[in-house]
């Protein structure tokens, strides 16, 4: 499996934003912008809806906000880099540097599984983390989560 079938190198940006909604919002207008989705105003409510049902801060920096929905028909992702760690309250307290959202059709929650299990693989790796956070640019980023991808892959084959 190939990281390109969660999302590509265009979907790894930058995020201005300094608050939990902000960052949600930041995403969701990237993935307008990138036309994966046309209406960024539902799926924000969504994710958002979501996120106030459950936490989905993984911990170890990173956090998945996800929305399953009939309106897509492919899985979604973008990844967002924080300039600063900031408070999400995640499960382990602590502050989160990384964003990945999804948004993906019920049918398609194995796949999302997939993609959570195999950056839950990274994250919680130090070797790895300090790799990422050394300079997280969106390059970096993309470049390590390929080999990951792969390594991960073969790893359950």
């Amino acid at each position: 499996m190939d990281l390109e079938e969660f999302f590509e190198r265009k979907q790894i940006i930058k995020l201005k934003s300094t608050e939990k909604q902000l960052v949600i919002k930041e995403l969701v207008d990237k993935l307008q912008d990138l036309e994966y989705i046309n209406n960024k105003e539902r799926y924000y409510a969504q994710v958002i809806h979501r996120e106030s049902l459950e936490n989905t801060g993984i911990g170890n920096g990173w956090r998945s906000p996800t929305r399953a929905t009939e309106s897509v028909t492919d899985l979604i992702s973008i990844f967002g880099i924080l300039e600063k760690p900031i408070d999400f309250q995640s499960i382990d307290e602590k502050p989160v540097r990384y964003v990945l959202l999804s948004i993906f059709p019920t049918e398609m929650s194995t796949k999302y599984l997939y993609l959570i299990g195999m950056m839950a693989r990274l994250f919680s790796n130090k070797e790895k983390r300090k790799m990422i956070d050394g300079e997280p640019t969106p390059a970096k980023i993309h470049s390590l989560l390929k080999k990951e991808t792969k390594a991960y892959y073969e790893s359950l084959s």
